[in-house]
């Protein structure tokens, strides 16, 4: 079946943030998904009450936006890729399977994709959405 919405029924961006709890019921939703996504992620991060924010883990991904930048030349914002690959493409996967699979979080890529201010591109879209996820794993966790 498929789960693709038209673009009458994209979210706004006020709606985005009424969607926090009913995204992280989408996530347990998926048994294989959550089993593997959590085993990795427990393994690769570790005591999770370690951490203060979940823009720790998403550092820790390397999932950080930085701008690459010297002397005149100004870089685009780029992720930083410093941190743990494995943890980062387990992320990155996931939120391919909950954008292909999950109509709460295709909503989001769609927003992030579509928006009228600074729409993403799709990579950017995507790891916007990797970014979300891992806020909501560091809620539910």
């Amino acid at each position: 079946m498929d789960h693709r919405h038209t673009s009458s029924e994209r979210l706004t961006g006020e709606d985005l943030n009424f969607q926090e709890a009913y995204l992280s019921l989408a996530i347990l939703e998926w048994d294989s998904l959550r089993s593997f996504v959590g085993q990795v992620t427990i393994a690769e991060v570790g005591d999770i009450g370690r951490f203060t924010d979940p823009k720790q883990i998403q550092k820790l991904a390397g999932l950080e936006i930085v701008k690459k930048s010297s002397g005149k030349k100004k870089g685009q914002p780029r992720i930083s890729k410093r941190g743990r690959r494995k943890l980062r493409r387990t992320m990155y996967e996931s939120a391919r399977v909950l954008i292909n699979w999950n109509p709460a979080f295709q909503d989001v890529f769609l927003y992030y994709r579509n928006r009228k201010k600074n729409p993403l591109g799709g990579m950017q879209a995507k790891i916007a959405v990797a970014c979300k996820a891992i806020r909501i794993f560091y809620v539910v966790l």
